[in-house]
């Protein structure tokens, strides 16, 4: 049985690579989702998913056992990611990576251009409001703990998601009235 607590609290006494190995498997895949969605390129996506946890492991005695450990986590995540986009000193888009996560597809042409259509549209928000509505709708997030993550206030986090949805919504709407 995972006991997130019980597994922490022998991480801050000492570094076991089983209790290691349970937080990884548990948490590796969203870690990746999350890195994947800012830096765009899944190779370097890995590499940043290595190290999110190893300097999670590096950082674990300085971890406030009063909150979340998942907030945490995905905090050190994004200044991983970030820090790469910083010295790459290049921007990669997701939307430019959509052929790398579709593949080869022949049979599925309705499901491809529905993929299209959605990051086209997501090609109109910033990389903030696609971060802050990818922890809130992809990893279900609370406002909270999206503000933990971010260090944005909980209210500025409701109005950015609240914004970026709106605009969403009016692309949809104007994509409909062509088509």
């Amino acid at each position: 049985m995972y006991n997130e607590k019980e597994i922490l609290k022998r991480l801050r006494e000492d570094l076991f690579p089983a209790d290691m190995e349970l937080i990884i498997n548990h948490y590796q895949k969203v870690v990746f989702s999350f890195v994947y969605r800012i830096t765009g390129d899944y190779h370097y996506s890995e590499d940043i998913t290595q190290e999110t946890f190893i300097r999670a492991f590096k950082y674990i005695k300085g971890f406030d056992t009063g909150k979340k450990f998942f907030p945490w986590l995905l905090k050190i995540g994004k200044n991983v990611s970030i820090n790469y986009i910083n010295k790459n000193k290049k921007y990669i888009l997701l939307e430019d990576k959509i052929i790398e996560l579709l593949g080869t597809v022949d049979d599925e042409t309705d499901l491809i251009e529905k993929r299209d259509i959605v990051e086209q549209l997501l090609k109109h928000l910033t990389l903030e409001e696609r971060e802050l509505m990818f922890m809130r709708f992809n990893l279900n997030l609370s406002h909270k703990e999206i503000s933990e993550v971010t260090r944005i206030n909980e209210s500025t986090v409701r109005s950015k998601i609240s914004r970026g949805l709106k605009k969403l919504k009016k692309k949809v709407k104007d994509k409909n009235e062509i088509l």
